[in-house]
């Protein structure tokens, strides 16, 4: 206290000087005392906090004159720290004041303190059935003595800590009634997040309390889950099920083992060892402090499993943990059957060495375990889908380099990736990791390399042998089309010469000289080829020579095609004609043609009919 403050405290006399005088946007104060000065008397007065008003600098005001209060320190020799706690009715604000008193050593002290003087007069009574806010804590260091007696309470009061205000119920407390004495702790399940609570909710499923007076609940870990609301602890998933994330309240998510048996599936397989040391510890209490439903060892397994699936992105189903006790050792070396393939780890090398892990009281050991992870590289290709030789092999190393980087962090620093079961066991954890010194990779197969196809062109460009292939196909596909359409127009030219001679012999009503136009398109040939005019005369002339009914009979059938092959001819002569015309010449064709004569048959039309 200081002369400034004496209209405040008018019954507290003058004490020692403080390093500034009060005020309560200051927290901290220090001063200096003799070393007779044994104890300290603290006078007080409540001040209630208003909401903050950002536009001033004042935070709070004096509503009303309330008790000024007192409490009695001893002090040591050396600095004393003294700590005022204050508390807004709303239990939503507090402030703390530090006050450090030196008192200077001496080579005679005073046997022992002076009793402390009496307190000052008290103020007015308050009104009835009020209680004062709780007296702050007491600082750390000798308790003080016991302050005089008060008089006996009178008979309105019913307890000793009636006050003029009640005093709310903090997060995690609630109280139903009116004029309760004490909060009730929310149960197990069920959390207050903020203080004057009159009842306690439940925790929504995927969350949980597994302690009384929860302020706020916590979500179920990875690869657990709970459905239904107010849940203690969290359930741990299935065989080949899992979770998508943490707070899930169903286990949603299908799992399934690597596929080694494939042979279009490659994998690297990762085995390594860790232990967990802490001075004292144990795993006792491992699964509430991790959410897990479960007995401590099967919590600390599937913790584990959470970090180890987390790390490497695999899920549980890939990877197979053996628990090691403690006071017991195991090897890491893996343990599978000889196939084929050999093992290709990343140094070249025959076989994976493995190294033994330890688990010793004597070195703190609280849990150990062997673990074994299998990263597939490449998954199973779809029906028909054939990958190559190089995709598969990029795969692989592309895997070999993710498990290398998860095993140098997790030699650098193990506890960095065991974070779910650094918060099982609790306090302070060292972890170790047993890792062989070829990283315990290991690769039970490989992509077997495409069959090599000697060149037998030698350092002749084979693109350029193709090319010239395909070019002479060409060509000579183009000069096959060309003769044949040239052979087509030849004898089409000597069926046109041939019913020229026809027409000219009807003109001329002789059966000679038909040959004679004949010759001059058969192109430089040795021997005449008679037309089929030519050759039915001939036939007609022996068949009157000889007189023979029976020839004449049998030749009437070959007359009759020769005379319809002819007639045929004839045709195709005149379509070709007409077709190289145009609708107009054909018209003017028709109209210049002269009628026929009464009595004279009518050249044949293009139907094989004649006209009459």
């Amino acid at each position: 206290s200081t002369a400034a403050t004496a209209n405040v405290f008018p019954s507290v006399p003058v004490g020692i000087a403080l390093s500034q005088p009060f005020d309560p946007a200051v927290y901290a104060y220090t001063a200096v005392v003799d070393s007779y000065v044994v104890g300290v008397q603290v006078y007080y007065q409540l001040r209630q906090a208003l909401t903050t008003v950002a536009s001033t600098q004042a935070r709070r005001r004096l509503l009303a004159a309330s008790e000024v209060y007192m409490k009695y320190y001893a002090l040591q020799t050396g600095a004393n720290v003294i700590r005022l706690t204050t508390t807004s009715p709303n239990g939503q604000h507090s402030e703390r004041y530090t006050l450090t008193i030196t008192r200077d050593s001496a080579q005679n002290e005073p046997p022992s303190p002076p009793p402390p003087p009496q307190s000052p007069p008290p103020p007015p009574s308050p009104p009835p059935w009020t209680r004062p806010p709780p007296p702050p804590p007491d600082v750390d260091g000798m308790p003080p003595p016991a302050p005089p007696t008060p008089p006996p309470p009178t008979a309105a009061l019913i307890a000793p800590k009636d006050t003029t205000q009640c005093a709310h119920c903090p997060a995690g407390t609630f109280s139903s009634i009116m004029n309760a004495l004490e909060c009730t702790p929310c149960a197990i399940g069920r959390f207050a997040s903020a203080p004057l609570s009159d009842a306690c909710a439940e925790c929504s499923p995927g969350e949980y309390m597994h302690v009384t007076g929860g302020v706020q609940c916590a979500k179920c870990p990875m690869d657990s889950y709970a459905n239904v609301s107010g849940t203690r602890l969290c359930v741990p998933c299935g065989s080949n099920v899992t979770t998508s994330t943490v707070g899930s309240s169903w286990c949603d998510v299908k799992t399934a083992a690597v596929p080694k048996e494939n042979p279009d599936v490659y994998y690297v397989d990762v085995a390594f060892g860790i232990s967990f040391h802490q001075m004292s510890g144990s795993l006792s209490g491992f699964a509430p402090n991790v959410g897990l439903d479960a007995s401590d060892n099967d919590a600390f397994a599937r913790a584990l499993e959470i970090d180890v699936a987390k790390a490497f992105n695999v899920t549980r189903s890939a990877m197979m943990v053996d628990i090691v006790d403690v006071g017991s050792s195991a090897d890491t070396q893996f343990r599978r059957r000889r196939r084929r393939f050999r093992r290709a780890l990343l140094q070249e090398g025959d076989e994976s060495s493995g190294v033994t892990v330890t688990c010793y009281a004597s070195d703190s050991c609280v849990g150990a375990a062997i673990i074994s992870v299998t990263m597939q590289a490449t998954t199973v290709p779809n029906y028909g889908v054939v990958r190559d030789y190089q995709s598969n092999v990029n795969a692989i190393e592309d895997t070999k380099r993710r498990a290398k980087a998860v095993v140098a962090a997790l030699r650098d620093d193990p506890i960095a990736l065991f974070t779910t079961v650094s918060i099982g066991i609790g306090g302070v954890v060292l972890g170790h990791a047993f890792v062989s010194a070829d990283d315990g990779l290991m690769i039970d197969k490989l992509p077997t390399p495409p069959r090599e196809v000697p060149n037998v062109f030698g350092s002749v460009n084979v693109a350029v042998i193709v090319v010239a292939i395909i070019l002479s196909s060409v060509a000579f596909s183009v000069a096959y089309v060309m003769h044949r359409r040239w052979r087509i127009q030849r004898e089409v030219a000597f069926i046109e010469a041939d019913l020229a001679c026809q027409q000219q012999k009807k003109k001329s009503g002789s059966r000679s000289g038909g040959t004679g136009s004949i010759r001059h398109y058969k192109h430089k040939q040795s021997t005449p080829r008679a037309s089929w005019a030519a050759r039915l005369n001939q036939a007609n002339a022996k068949d009157v020579e000889q007189g023979a009914a029976r020839t004449a009979t049998a030749k009437k059938p070959q007359v009759q095609m020769l005379e319809t092959s002819q007639k045929s001819l004839v045709q195709v002569a005149k379509f070709k004609e007409r077709r190289g015309q145009t609708a107009v010449q054909s018209m003017w064709t028709q109209r210049n043609q002269p009628p026929p004569a009464i009595g004279v048959r009518a050249p044949p039309t293009s139907t094989g009919t004649t006209k009459r």
